[in-house]
């Protein structure tokens, strides 16, 4: 038996383990002790990855269809080749790419570039990444960086810890646990939720607003800290701009209106504004996808740490929790519509449209479909996928995705490449 170095896919958190592998194969999983995050614990997924290695759902041979027209098992070489014969016919609208938000930035890079430059085309997308965008965007016009402002080997470090909607203990029980490692060293833990979640529980206060309206609360909670001097003017002053417009804003807004639609009273808004202000450092998480904030909330969240001076420092920041494992690393390397790699706003010939948006018009342009690992979502459009005239579908694992396939490549996973 050997052992490997790797860092856990099932979810964004990225936790060292190792890996023994013996005869081949991945025979079981063990904690990094000395990596910064995971800090020698990996939760109930991670402790089980070496089973997924194994699972009889495995891809592990190339399909083209031969007789009836049923997928058969043939050499790599001759499936590879059938697929670029057949793709060679398409280009712009008439072709796309999801990319797998759970593969490599190589891997990722080489298929925005395979896109772009063999196909022409910029309509690529990532697969199941409904929702991650709206937070991508926000924190991209506020700092350059869309992704987490905070590390999150800090978090320790934040003397107040807001938690909006999600139940972090649980999609990320990892980043849970720090965060409840530091609420048990003292930091002022805060849940911002409609729900009993896990993470509430373990929450010095929880804050019950009706389903629906974060954004009211967060408005309500940015309106009264302004109104009670509560910003941090050296910080805005010297390293912020625009903060006159979102005043502004919040000026326009009626503070009475916001409380009543959110479900806080009057007391519990003003009390989180001003633990804000007086906190040293402050850090907030929330789940960044189809289950997380919109576009708006988090605006205002983003702009409530502005105003209080929480970002930028030590212990401090506003930080995306993402659900699937790279789709940050995939949003760097160019893997969208939206996205040149770098982050560069993708215009003009290079904004392109996601799979989905094409199988959505009515006629539709699209006529292939290469997809990476795999989509639970875009099955929606089942019955337009079976009009395509090709779909390569390149993943380690059976899905009913495969199912519209004309040609199947196997893939080796994150833990064996």
């Amino acid at each position: 038996m050997s052992t490997h170095t790797g860092v856990c896919n099932f979810c964004g958190t990225g936790c060292g383990h190792l890996l023994e592998v013996g005869d081949g194969a991945v025979r079981g999983v063990f904690a990094s002790p000395g990596h910064p995050v995971g800090r020698g614990r990996l939760c109930v997924r991670g402790w089980h990855i070496h089973e997924l290695l194994s699972t009889r759902d495995r891809i592990v041979e190339p399909l083209l269809p031969r007789s009836c027209g049923r997928l058969e098992a043939v050499p790599y070489n001759e499936a590879v080749g059938a697929a670029a014969e057949r793709l060679s016919r398409y280009s712009g609208d008439e072709i796309a790419f999801l990319a797998s938000p759970r593969a490599s930035n190589e891997d990722n890079y080489l298929m925005a570039k395979l896109a772009r430059t063999v196909f022409r085309t910029s309509n690529i997308a990532l697969a199941s990444d409904q929702g991650h965008a709206d937070a991508a965007e926000v924190l991209l016009e506020g700092t350059g960086m869309p992704a987490m402002l905070g590390a999150l080997t800090e978090i320790r470090k934040a003397k107040l810890i807001l938690v909006v909607g999600a139940d972090i203990a649980k999609l990320n029980p990892i980043v849970g646990s720090e965060i409840h490692m530091a609420a048990r060293g003292g930091a002022d833990l805060v849940t911002l939720s409609g729900r009993s979640t896990q993470i509430a529980k373990l929450s010095g206060t929880h804050l019950w607003t009706k389903p629906g309206t974060l954004r009211h609360a967060l408005a309500a909670t940015a309106k009264v800290l302004l109104e009670r001097g509560g910003q941090d003017e050296a910080f805005l002053r010297d390293r912020t701009e625009g903060f006159a417009d979102f005043a502004r804003y919040l000026s326009g807004l009626d503070l009475e209106a916001l409380t009543v639609a959110s479900g806080l009273t009057r007391a519990e808004i003003e009390d989180l504004a001003l633990r804000l202000s007086r906190a040293p450092s402050a850090m907030a998480f929330f789940s960044s996808g189809i289950s997380g904030l919109d576009r708006a909330s988090v605006a205002l969240l983003f702009d409530l740490f502005l105003a209080a001076g929480k970002i930028g420092r030590e212990g401090s920041g506003v930080n995306p929790v993402t659900g699937i494992c790279n789709i940050v690393g995939s949003y760097d390397v160019g893997a969208s519509n939206l996205f040149l790699p770098g982050h560069k706003r993708a215009e003009g010939p290079a904004a392109g449209r996601t799979p989905r948006q094409l199988l959505a018009l009515s006629p539709s342009p699209l006529k292939a479909l290469v997809v990476a690992d795999r989509d639970e979502e875009i099955v929606r459009h089942a019955d337009k996928l079976k009009g395509l005239e090709c779909v390569v579908y390149i993943g380690a694992y059976d899905n009913p995705f495969a199912d519209f396939a004309h040609i199947v490549l196997p893939a080796a996973t994150s833990a064996e490449a």
